[in-house]
């Protein structure tokens, strides 16, 4: 049973030792000061205990349901709550034929049946996410079986539409005044996602070095309710430089005590959806994105730039996701370019030379 010891508060504090729990050394604090409060808070740490050992079963007596459970459970504190929620979803959606196969008992083939089976009526992006859990749990809990499962092929995405000039123009009209108008100049104007834009503060605003401080984002947790948390990635977590220009429509009409914007991501995108259809725009609120790195891109700004501007930790990503956007905008420079050089050699008669 744990001990507990009398701190200089007089009250009474537990620390126990759990193997396997994040964190692995546990504080408990009595309310009281008297020795009853001291047995209450050892009975309390030593049934915590006994309950974490209890679901710490060992892996050969688990389900691959619950080595799933174990799996996300044991990663809730370091995970961000999108992820967790993706990973709950696909636990009580997907490959359910597995979920009371105890995880010693799974074969290649019983995996390799039941992804044939899933893939039937799921995207192959689905089925790859899916099993990339099942590998992870595998990897946890079995690390002597590998998987190699047949999974169906990526679809190949048709090219996306890449916005012009004159449809952000377009859109920055038919919604002046609203804050949907904020929320689509730092799309198009400053390469920031929906969860980012979410969660601007006017104090993430730099006035004066004309900046926007990028350090937090809006997503929804498994509990289904908009919560704060990091960006997406570390490279996420950034400084945009933008315009003077820029910096005064996202001030215009701000309160120091209210989200810039004040729209959560899905009403970003409902609100945009709607702007879209009426105008007759085929893009998504995604596309402004990919606009702002294809007219950074064809302006001759380097690569790496643009990687910092739009939080993006590879060049690689930033080029698979956008390369039409960016080969369009390339196409357009080169067009002005050969029609400058065609002017310089259009002299008309050799003779005037």
């Amino acid at each position: 049973m744990a001990t507990a010891r009398k701190l200089p508060s007089g009250k009474w504090r537990v620390r126990i030792y759990i193997k396997g729990h994040d964190p692995e050394y546990l504080s408990f604090t009595s309310d009281g000061t008297d020795r009853r409060a001291k047995t209450e808070i050892e009975n309390q740490a030593t049934e915590y205990k006994l309950s974490w050992e209890k679901k710490r079963k060992n892996p050969f007596d688990l389900t691959t349901g619950e080595a799933i459970d174990r799996y996300i459970e044991n990663r809730s504190a370091v995970l961000s709550p999108a992820t967790i929620r993706g990973y709950k979803y696909d636990r009580g959606h997907y490959l359910q034929r597995l979920m009371d196969i105890k995880l010693v008992d799974l074969t290649q083939d019983i995996v390799q049946i039941e992804i044939n089976e899933e893939a039937k009526t799921h995207s192959p992006k689905t089925m790859r996410n899916v099993h990339g859990l099942l590998s992870a749990v595998l990897a946890e809990y079995l690390p002597d079986f590998r998987l190699r499962t047949n999974l169906p092929a990526p679809i190949k995405k048709v090219n996306q539409y890449a916005p012009e000039d004159d449809d952000i123009k377009k859109l920055l009209i038919a919604t002046k005044g609203k804050r949907l108008q904020k929320a689509i100049i730092l799309g198009a104007c400053a390469t920031l996602r929906r969860s980012e834009i979410s969660a601007l503060r006017p104090e993430d605003i730099d006035e004066k070095n004309n900046q926007i401080i990028v350090q937090r984002a809006v997503v929804l947790d498994d509990k289904k309710k908009w919560t704060f948390k990091g960006t997406k990635t570390y490279e996420s977590a950034r400084i945009v430089d933008v315009s003077p220009e820029v910096i005064s429509a996202l001030l215009d009409g701000a309160k120091p005590e209210e989200p810039l914007v004040g729209l959560v991501p899905d009403s970003i995108t409902n609100l945009f959806c709607k702007v879209r259809n009426s105008l007759g725009i085929d893009m998504r609120f995604h596309d402004l994105r990919a606009y702002s790195a294809s007219v950074q891109h064809a302006l001759g700004v380097p690569d790496v730039y643009i990687m910092k501007q739009g939080g993006w930790s590879t060049d690689y990503v930033m080029k698979k996701i956008y390369r039409r956007a960016m080969e369009k905008r390339a196409k357009e420079a080169s067009e002005i370019t050969n029609k400058h050089f065609d002017g310089l050699l259009n002299t008309g008669d050799p003779s005037s030379i």
